[in-house]
């Protein structure tokens, strides 16, 4: 099969700090093949790329470059490299599998294909080339949706010039697309959760992943504690952004950057050593220098409050650690494996995994698969489930169910 490289969709990338990466400025036409180099060319040269599989699979490129232009053709051998998914993991505190050979295609601007290694050429008289990638379907038996899988790719070797070591590879992170149901709430005093063994834990993680279909309401919140030490109460707003309120308001208690209703917004709040930083889609947005914020044995958390006004809920995670911000966009579309380390509470907000209380259905914490640590309410939220749903989007976007 040919793959002519004008065909090829780019994926937006991912900004994760997560590589060193020694910068190294593109040929401007001027340059000595003696000062030449190879690298990889990734986004903020951080040797990151994120692109999205839709169900029958998907295709991205990366872009082999030289420092200079040379005046002789180049041959660049681009391998498929598990060390360098290996080191990514450790620095990053992620888990990526790596992708087996097997699942995946390499090829050139001619549409040769190649299994794991492929030796592409920069033209004489150029400083890049391109090389496609290409994933096909996986059997979700195979390769489960919340298992994370990426495709690590090095220069292992150039007919001309030296590799710049920090930047030969990247790590293709590989964002499943799935299908889902979310729910829809109205009304009501939030929900409620009690989680089991974060007494006095010395740093912690909340995330949320909700759409507001208005952000001009007043005292809407996102999260908020009871009984816990510290205050910790947290308002969304559509100009001032989030709020994160211990112990008194003002607008230094807010982060000060817009968001926009309608739209997928994956929160988390991440505390430790008396600082909470915001993420909103995996992106800083501010952190706050507050007091030390921990758990009771009776603490709990409520996710919303009377405002609610159909929003849409997808999922809520409860860590005892203090996420990275590579961790946190690992983990930012697809489901989670309720084992996973760390993980104390985890909440998605599905039909499948949904229990009747007060009337209503209500999301089961399925590291408590009973339900019982979600407490009655006297005035509880009404939540309907939305099915068919599909992940990544911006928006909430409904495809048609599968007959």
């Amino acid at each position: 099969m040919k793959y002519p490289l004008y065909n090829i969709l780019c994926i937006a990338v991912a900004g994760m700090t997560v590589f060193s990466i020694a910068s190294c400025d593109y040929a401007d036409g001027v340059g000595n093949d003696s000062e030449n180099g190879v690298y990889l060319e990734t986004p903020g040269n951080k040797g990151v790329v994120s692109f999205t599989l839709e169900s029958m699979g998907g295709t991205t490129t990366l872009t082999p470059r030289l420092a200079n232009i040379t005046n002789v053709p180049v041959d660049i051998q681009l391998s498929y490299d598990k060390q360098a998914l290996e080191k990514y993991n450790r620095e990053a505190g992620t888990a990526y599998e790596p992708l087996p050979e097997t699942a995946f295609k390499l090829f050139n601007g001619e549409g040769q294909e190649f299994n794991g290694t492929a030796t592409i050429t920069v033209p004489s008289g150029d400083f890049s080339t391109r090389v496609g990638v290409s994933v096909g379907k996986l059997n979700p038996e195979e390769f489960p949706a919340n298992r994370k899988y990426a495709i690590p790719l090095s220069i292992t070797s150039a007919s001309k010039y030296t590799t710049i070591p920090s930047q030969c590879s990247a790590i293709l992170l590989l964002n499943r697309s799935i299908v889902t149901s979310v729910g829809k709430m109205t009304g009501g005093d939030g929900v409620r959760v009690q989680p089991v063994g974060m007494h006095n834990k010395p740093e912690w993680t909340l995330q949320l992943s909700a759409i507001y279909s208005s952000l001009n309401r007043s005292n809407l919140t996102t999260i908020y504690f009871n009984d816990a030490k510290g205050e910790f109460y947290t308002r969304i707003d559509a100009t001032q952004g989030i709020q994160v309120k211990n112990g008194r308001d003002g607008a230094d208690t807010w982060t000060q950057i817009p968001l926009q209703a309608g739209k997928w917004l994956n929160i988390s709040f991440v505390h430790k050593d008396k600082k909470t930083t915001v993420y909103v889609n995996g992106k800083v947005q501010r952190v706050f220098e507050n007091s030390t914020i921990s758990f009771n044995e009776n603490t709990h958390f409520t996710i919303g409050n009377t405002s609610y006004n159909n929003d849409y809920i997808r999922e809520v995670r409860l860590w005892d650690k203090a996420l990275t911000e590579a961790e946190i966009i690992d983990c930012l579309y697809l489901p989670m494996n309720p084992d996973t380390p760390h993980l104390i509470s985890y909440l998605p907000f599905t039909k499948e995994a949904s229990k009747e209380i007060d009337g209503y259905k209500y999301p089961i914490d399925l590291k408590v698969p009973d339900g019982s640590n979600i407490p009655k309410r006297t005035n509880p939220t009404k939540i309907i489930f939305i099915e068919n749903v599909k992940f990544p989007a911006d928006e909430l976007v409904i495809v048609e169910a599968d007959k």
